[in-house]
């Protein structure tokens, strides 16, 4: 009894694990569909051209067939959106996935219309393919690419035994079901595959990107990560950027230890990763010096509390270990209708208002437009 119990707990342990796992890489697999949605799209344009033009000319047996554009618009309409996702840095990952499914049935949908209805006299040799294909084309859960192949071979042998001749009707149930189940075995192979490699990558990408003592950003991926923010979603709507700095934290080394100093800087990371959204960019950029970067919000008031929320930060280190900790911020808004700003014009202006800060008495924080702070960087 006691073993049937530690084999339940046990298995309800790893799909634990593997439902963190596959939640915890939703974004980086949302970019990664679009990617592939958009190669698919490419490829499925660039083949159905050549098989409505030049193909005919080499194999005789496959004549010039109109019925082959019913696949352009699902490549065209494809294509776009992934396009202007990538652009746009879109990471809504349910979007994506229901987009590539959509994808997926669309393309399906039109190799029935032209392996059954537009070509009743001809075995359908484009359908068992496309599932195979389709089926490894993304990376989407294996159950839902399974059901939709399902689903859709279903769908294509009933109308093959309706409307084509017994013999090709046959051939085609037999090509289609023999697809469907080599489509299962490569989708499931793949997907959790292709998840293997990326987990690895993104546990690497961790430990290079990430500060190991306060679990904040490096000052190279906090620099990469803001870039691609203020080129994309940032181009047009509010941020904001606020450099942060301890102060006189060398004197906290050098009464309580250096030790001591690691146990401060990494309360302080992690108290500014409750203060701040799980979405906003927040790095470690020196020894006590940090950059955070707060997607879509202009809105002054708002940009005060956050400040007089580290500020109590500082506050509560101070209680539990025993120090006298301040800090001293520098905080740039960029409004929408503002010009946009290099990240290092954003970051030098945080960097002139920090010292405007410390230079006024540390422990407090200034506040500035970029418009009205851009002709001094």
């Amino acid at each position: 009894m006691n073993k049937i119990k530690f084999n339940i707990k046990s298995n309800l342990e790893i799909l634990k694990i593997r439902s963190v796992r596959f939640s915890k890489y939703a974004e980086g697999k949302a970019r990664l569909n679009l990617y592939y949605m958009l190669i698919s799209s490419a490829a499925g344009l660039i083949i159905s051209t050549l098989m409505l033009l030049p193909a005919p000319f080499f194999l005789a047996e496959l004549s010039p067939n109109p019925a082959r554009l019913v696949f352009y618009p699902v490549f065209l309409a494809a294509g776009i959106f992934s396009a202007i996702a990538l652009k746009r840095g879109l990471s809504n990952s349910f979007l994506i996935r229901t987009m590539c499914v959509l994808m997926s049935a669309l393309t399906l949908g039109a190799a029935i219309l032209t392996g059954v209805f537009l070509s009743p006299d001809s075995p359908a040799v484009f359908y068992p393919l496309l599932i195979i294909m389709l089926s490894t084309a993304f990376v989407v859960r294996p159950i839902a690419m399974d059901l939709l192949t399902a689903v859709m071979t279903v769908l294509f042998i009933i109308l093959s035994q309706r409307f084509k001749t017994p013999d090709i009707a046959d051939y085609d149930t037999i090509s289609a079901t023999g697809a469907l189940m080599m489509s299962w075995l490569a989708s499931y192979f793949v997907y959790y595959t292709r998840m293997k490699d990326y987990a690895a990558q993104n546990e690497l990408y961790k430990l290079s990107s990430t500060d190991s003592l306060t679990s904040l950003l490096n000052k190279r991926s906090g620099e990469y990560n803001s870039l691609r923010y203020m080129r994309s979603n940032g181009t047009n709507e509010a941020y904001t950027a606020m450099m942060l700095d301890l102060d006189d934290f060398k004197n906290v080394n050098d009464m309580y230890g250096h030790i001591q100093g690691d146990k401060i800087l990494a309360a302080f990371g992690r108290e500014l990763k409750r203060a701040f959204r799980s979405d906003d960019i927040l790095s470690r950029t020196g020894g006590d010096e940090f950059f955070v970067l707060l997607r879509n919000i202009g809105d002054k008031d708002i940009i005060e509390q956050k400040a007089q929320s580290v500020l109590k930060i500082c506050g509560v280190l101070n209680e539990t270990f025993g120090t006298r900790l301040g800090v001293s911020m520098g905080i740039v808004i960029v409004p929408k209708e503002s010009p946009r700003p290099l990240y290092e014009q954003l970051y030098k202006a945080a960097d002139v208002l920090l010292y405007k800060s410390k230079r006024g008495g540390k422990n407090k924080y200034t506040i500035s437009n970029y418009t009205d702070i851009k002709a001094k960087v």
